[in-house]
């Protein structure tokens, strides 16, 4: 009887000891996990330049369809024909050119030209042009969401190299309209 008591307390010894490393080993996880989380690259901005109030005119095209958006007399209007124009949603607007302005990127990917097509940064995408009169002031294209789902892929046209960026920006550009709602 005592022989098997001692059998049991060391069973019991052995269950306690394996459910507290397994505690010890979750709690190190979860720390390890959360630390990788937050450190997060040095981000750069991707146009420190942009001078969106110097903006006047903006291009989004997905799938072969231009969505133009143009400045008039400080007031902004879609282009919804070839002659008709509407009223854009000015918040919407600023929401897009603050974005624009402060978009961040994380890292550079790759230089591969073969693998613009994968991160889906050509035409295949979204492009966004910014033009102040008929000069381009920015021009770059908007590729499919990274595997975390955290940020998108980009590229400026005319180059190769393909960077990640520190958040989800391609739902701020790929509106179908950006006309105002009437109230």
């Amino acid at each position: 009887m005592r022989k098997e008591n001692m059998k049991q307390k060391y069973l019991s010894t052995v269950i306690l000891i394996g459910i507290l490393l397994l505690l010890v080993a979750a709690v190190i996880g979860i720390r390890i996990y959360q630390e990788k989380k937050s450190a997060v690259p040095s981000a750069k901005n991707f146009y420190e330049n942009l001078q969106t109030d110097a903006i006047s005119k903006i291009e989004i095209i997905k799938a072969g369809k231009i969505l133009s958006l143009v400045k008039e007399n400080d007031k902004w209007l879609e282009m919804t024909s070839e002659t008709e124009k509407s009223a854009a949603d000015a918040e919407a607007i600023k929401t897009l050119l603050d974005k624009a302005k402060n978009i961040k990127v994380a890292a550079a990917v790759t230089d591969k030209t073969d693998k613009q097509e994968l991160f889906q940064v050509t035409s295949a995408g979204l492009e966004v042009i910014f033009y102040q009169g008929e000069q381009k002031l920015a021009d770059f294209y908007i590729g499919k969401t990274t595997p975390d789902f955290n940020g998108n892929y980009l590229r400026k046209d005319g180059e190769n190299q393909i960077y990640s960026t520190t958040e989800r920006i391609s739902s701020y550009f790929s509106k179908s309209t950006f006309v105002k709602k009437s109230e």
